[in-house]
């Protein structure tokens, strides 16, 4: 199942008491819907902090910034840019540069630059129709959400295969992401980010400045 959220500003900010709402329901689709085969494209004009809160930014695993203004706009995209970096707010204007982006996939420290090409509608749909044996099968009676308060073996149905890793490793107790990043194979530096992640889910935990984590009790 695809999601695509053609203005994301209309769902976060748009002026009334239901933002919090969509945002949080969002939030659910993007946190579970990994799941269940659930991908997620949210597109804005306006990446700003109100619009792209943390908690919704976090859990997106691409990031794609076409030209924009400011650096401080290609931040909300792309956490990896700095303002001296190449990146979409160094992008020039005119027909010659249309599809030219910077590309941050999860993981990755340093955004790429990419090129997006145009295709008819009828050219895509060949595409979708000469790959649908590769689409994988929606099995959402097999999914079941954690429950509020389900401990960290539980989450692991809704959890990406990455995280789950993680989430068993620290049932043995307290162990540093380096110590983490071994056992996962997986770079120090992913392994900061997925707990990073797993943090602002309120699944682990670890002192302020320190390297070792555990679960959330």
């Amino acid at each position: 199942m695809l999601v695509i959220v053609d203005e994301l500003a209309e769902l976060t900010h748009a002026g009334d008491k239901a933002d919090e709402q969509r945002s949080i329901r969002l939030r659910r689709v993007l946190s579970l819907g990994r799941a269940c085969e659930v991908a997620v494209i949210a597109a804005t004009q306006r990446p700003s902090a109100d619009v792209v809160p943390t908690y919704l930014r976090s859990l997106f695993a691409t990031g794609v910034g076409f030209r924009l203004r400011s650096v401080e706009d290609a931040k909300m995209a792309l956490p990896g840019i700095t303002a001296d970096d190449p990146g979409p707010h160094r992008l020039p204007a005119g027909d010659a540069h249309r599809g030219r982006c910077f590309l941050q996939v999860e993981d990755e420290l340093e955004p790429r630059e990419a090129r997006i090409s145009w295709c008819e509608p009828s050219y895509a749909r060949g595409l979708a129709k000469a790959n649908a044996h590769l689409r994988p099968a929606l099995d959402l009676e097999a999914f079941a959400p954690p429950a509020d308060g389900a401990t960290a073996t539980s989450y692991t149905r809704a959890a990406s295969d990455d995280d789950a890793v993680l989430l068993g490793l620290l049932e043995a107790g307290e162990q540093t992401h380096q110590a983490l990043a071994d056992a996962a194979g997986v770079s120090v530096d992913a392994c900061r980010k997925r707990l990073e992640r797993l943090a602002e889910r309120g699944l682990v935990t670890h002192a302020k400045g320190s390297n070792v984590w555990a679960l959330a009790s």
